[in-house]
């Protein structure tokens, strides 16, 4: 009897509330999992009033979790009553997956479940996911996709939209924080919708229990089952009392986490502190930790049946010398048994020697990982950055051995300070299932903020004085006007170790190029060892387009212009052929292209430390461009028969060579002394050739080689105001200005309006129309016969002339003319010879 009075009164009150609603998900009050609020969910509540809310999810009746089924929670009921949600919802997703499951080509990526929370199976086809709500149509789900009744549906978010199985959407997860959206076809009625903060790698985070508006990381991610495991809450990352950097005395550093009775584990090897059960890496923190010598302090926070904290790094130079403290630190810190050395790391050698290049196995249990590459060769690595003030930054991410087919089978394994062949270059990737999907900071004092990778150079060829060419080359292509690959100088340590100093700088990737482009296309990258991003078709159809047409003819040229940046290439050439570098064109290089119809390649400076040697000072490699097959050669050779391909050339060399331009001797100077003072506290005695004897010598052979090969001749007209010399700035009213040409023959064409004076092979001739040719024409003829004088350009009187108005013989007049531009025949004598 008591049961019947409850749901009577329940009834009634909610029949005042009746009017249905549509819910984006499921809405609270859904008892039932019907996804809709009606008297079956009154039922299941009616059978639970007044319980103490110790009920069982999904089904629970305590709607706010809070003392119990009560009136409270009836409020919350009533509140969706009616309501009807659409049973798809995004349910569970994992934005960094280094190894809980690959897709099916075996690649560890982001992925993402929806959920048919419904009892019917629900047609999915051609409704949208997307990672910005702001454009819904970022990805359509293909025909003939359905969702079973209370089934999942596995989508991988790597952007790889191409033929490969599996469903694969258009964009990736981004780890530090981002949003999905799940839209109808119509393209614009949103169905679900999740943002998220930071994740941490291979913990995913969904809804518990299924459907349902709670979200929780899940410790045991469940792909395409019912998401269990959740965790708790999320253990506060651990907080250090003194900042990473140096210092001159000792210290102890406290470590806390503002989460009660979360235990804080440590350690000062490397190891990433750990600890589940009777499995425990590390030490337990108990009292402040005693900082005697150089130490790289790693830190994580735990608490039973919670997300633990994220690994936090502090590494602490002691007693550094000036040499040390004279530039800023990059330092490494990860297991030395597994990151760096042996027997799994990236720089372990074991069990084998280098014979004329080629690796020797001593044994099975021999290997080289410097010469492996990819994913696989792939290491975990913290990366902090610091200098002398109390800027500083550290993130977690992968790190590789960075180096060429040659450079590769030279690396030897060395302890303490590194020199060749044992100074090992890096590359450092920042993706989600380390931390940041990105690195966002101003790491480089020109360039970009935000990285995808970057790579810490050791400088090969050039490894100790001066030590700067390479960066040298890169600065002076930006000041031509390009996009370039800029960086600094830092010393490098590795567990604590001081190995030296190296040149971290950008990584010629799509990201950099989407970076100081501002594109949001995909990129091809092409470099010397093949296609690192993208695809090679764009970039074979433009060699072979260069090499199978005739140049020299405008609309080749018009053609290859839509396809290359003609001027940032002769830049490219110009800077290379200045720097006499000996390692190019057949090495070295990088090209990139965006993925759109706008897309041009263009070419980057990039390893160009084999330039300016002493023994090549009268070397421009002229003869390996008409000579050499591979990209350089081939463009250059096509190019070149091209009139305006030599003028740009020209154009680009008296542009950076005077009038204060990239290429002048003070701006080379400046560049030169900006790099030497980074750099002088490690190489405080500086070899000088450079500025003393390439810089000032270098110009005028390079020029007469120019002429020699046909590509310079002469320099422009100059510019004066007022008689003084002047190439641009500011003029007076009432001023002069004059243009001068400095040699003894040619002449001088200009234009005020931008435009080229002469007419460029690139461009389409246009003109004004006068007169159509259609329209009717007066004609004026001569009366009898007259001399050839009027053709000679001076005053001419048409006085014994006569108009002629019609069409005698039905012949327009515009016909005559076009014949005949001048007349000096009788007007039947001209139809007749017509």
């Amino acid at each position: 009897m008591l049961r019947s009075l409850k749901i009577l009164l329940l009834t009634l009150t909610l029949i005042l509330l009746s009017a249905e609603r549509v819910w984006a998900v499921c809405p609270a009050g859904d008892l039932s999992r019907d996804c809709e609020v009606d008297f079956e969910d009154v039922l299941v509540f009616a059978g639970q009033w007044l319980s103490d809310g110790g009920c069982a999810e999904p089904n629970c009746a305590d709607l706010n979790g809070v003392e119990g089924v009560n009136m409270f929670d009836f409020a919350l009921l009533t509140e969706n009553w009616r309501r009807v949600g659409n049973p798809l919802v995004i349910n569970e997703l994992m934005a960094s997956n280094s190894k809980f499951a690959a897709d099916p080509q075996g690649q560890y990526d982001d992925w993402l479940e929806i959920y048919n929370a419904g009892d019917e199976t629900i047609d999915v086809s051609g409704m949208y996911l997307t990672d910005n709500l702001g454009d819904p149509a970022r990805w359509r789900i293909p025909e003939g996709i359905t969702i079973a009744p209370h089934g999942y549906l596995l989508i991988w978010a790597d952007g790889d939209t191409g033929s490969s199985p599996g469903l694969h959407a258009g964009f990736e997860l981004n780890a530090g924080g981002d949003e999905i959206g799940l839209f109808d076809s119509n393209g614009t009625t949103l169905i679900d919708s999740i943002a998220f903060g930071k994740q941490t790698s291979d913990i995913s985070y969904g809804r518990y229990p299924d459907g349902s508006l709670n979200w929780r990381f899940l410790g045991i991610p469940t792909l395409i089952a019912q998401n269990d495991g959740a965790y708790l809450g999320e253990v506060a990352d651990p907080q250090f009392s003194h900042k990473r950097g140096f210092y001159d005395a000792p210290f102890s550093a406290a470590i806390a986490t503002e989460t009660e009775r979360a235990m804080i584990y440590y350690t000062v090897n490397g190891e990433e502190p750990y600890a589940a059960g009777r499995i425990v890496v590390g030490s337990r923190y108990s009292s402040p930790i005693p900082i005697n010598t150089t130490t790289f302090l790693r830190a994580r926070a735990f608490k039973p049946g919670w997300k633990p904290s994220r690994i936090k790094t502090h590494t602490y130079i002691l007693n550094a010398s000036n040499t040390m403290k004279s530039l800023p630190v990059v330092s490494l810190v990860g297991d030395a048994a597994k990151t760096f050395y042996e027997p799994t790391g990236i720089m372990a050698i074991v069990g084998g020697y280098y014979s004329g290049g080629v690796w020797v196995s001593d044994g099975p249990t021999s290997y080289n990982n410097p010469m492996r590459r990819g994913m696989a060769f792939e290491r975990p690595v913290s990366f902090e950055f610091f200098n002398r003030g109390d800027e500083s930054m550290q993130t977690d991410c992968g790190i590789r051995v960075h180096g060429s087919d040659w450079m590769r089978p030279r690396y030897k394994r060395c302890d303490g300070y590194w020199t060749y062949p044992c100074k090992f270059s890096f590359r450092l990737y920042f993706r989600g299932r380390y931390g940041e999907n990105e690195l966002e900071y101003p790491l480089f004092p020109y360039g970009q903020d935000r990285f995808k990778s970057i790579v810490l150079r050791g400088g090969h060829n050039d490894m100790v004085n001066p030590f700067i060419k390479d960066e040298l080359l890169r600065r002076l292509h930006m000041d031509m006007g390009n996009a370039a690959s800029t960086g600094t100088h830092a010393n490098l340590f590795i567990n604590g170790e001081y190995k030296g100093y190296f040149n971290p700088c950008e990584h010629i990737k799509d990201s950099f190029c989407q970076g100081y482009y501002n594109s949001e296309y995909d990129w091809d990258v092409m470099t010397m060892s093949g296609i690192r991003d993208g695809d090679s078709v764009a970039w074979n159809e433009m060699i072979a387009y260069a090499r199978n047409h005739d140049l020299s003819e405008s609309v080749h040229y018009r053609e290859i212009s839509r396809r290359l940046d003609i001027a940032a290439f002769a830049d490219y050439l110009i800077l290379q052929l200045w720097s006499g570098n000996w390692d190019w064109p057949q090495n070295n290089w990088s090209a990139a292209r965006e993925r759109s119809d706008e897309g041009k390649w263009r070419f980057f400076i990039w390893d160009a430390e084999g330039g300016m040697f002493s023994n090549h000072l009268n070397t421009v490699y002229f003869d390996r461009l008409n000579t050499q097959n591979n990209a350089n050669g081939w463009l250059y050779r096509s190019l070149k028969v091209s009139k305006d391909f030599r003028q740009t050339f020209a154009d680009r060399i008296y542009k950076h060579f005077y009038n204060n331009g990239a290429m002048t001797e003070a701006n080379i100077r400046s560049r030169f002394f900006e790099l030497r003072d980074e750099v002088l506290g490690v190489i405080p005695h500086m070899d000088m050739y450079v500025l003393n004897t390439w810089v000032p010598n270098r110009l005028s052979i390079f020029l007469s080689a120019c002429s020699r090969e046909g590509m310079f001749t002469f320099t422009g007209p100059m510019f004066k105001i007022n008689r003084v010399y002047q190439h641009g700035g500011y003029a007076s009213i009432g001023d002069t200005f004059s243009i001068t040409n400095p040699h003894s023959i040619g002449t001088l064409y200009y234009t005020v309006d931008g435009s080229d004076p002469r007419v460029p092979a690139t461009s389409e001739v246009t003109g004004t129309t006068l007169v159509a040719k259609s329209s009717p024409k007066p004609v004026l003829v001569p009366t009898q016969a007259i001399s050839d004088n009027w053709r000679g350009g001076g005053a001419f009187a048409d006085s014994g002339w006569t108009e002629v108005t019609g069409s005698p013989g039905g012949v327009g007049y515009d016909e005559m003319i076009d014949y005949h531009p001048y007349i000096s025949l009788d007007v039947e004598d001209q139809m007749n010879n017509k």
